[in-house]
């Protein structure tokens, strides 16, 4: 596991950039990737991609894609608040509950 998921830069492209070579290694690309990026372009699985030094090289990796969000959904969302019942009728006063006050008055 290494970051940032776009493989653009930093640990995750230094180790793609060890790797993509190697029939026996693979990626996996949690989430959303950003239009643009290695990470989009190699869900794809091309034959070959543009590494850091501008040539191009064969991809022999596996590459997965595993879709992932950390949001939550409508009845994730619905349970949780559920508990908070009316407090999310009146904000005001559910922002007090949750965040203290430095002037009570």
């Amino acid at each position: 596991m290494a970051s940032p998921s776009g493989l653009q830069s930093g640990l995750s492209r230094q180790l793609f950039e060890m790797w993509f070579s190697d029939k026996k290694n693979a990626c996996v690309i949690p989430g959303y990737v950003v239009q643009g990026t290695l990470a989009k372009t190699i869900i794809n699985e091309p034959k070959e991609v543009t590494i850091m030094n501008g040539l191009t090289a064969p991809l022999n990796m596996q590459v997965h894609y595993i879709s992932f969000s950390a949001h939550a959904d409508f009845a994730q969302t619905r349970k949780w608040r559920k508990p908070l019942g009316g407090w999310l009728k009146r904000p005001q006063k559910l922002v007090k509950l949750l965040v203290k006050d430095p002037d009570p008055d």
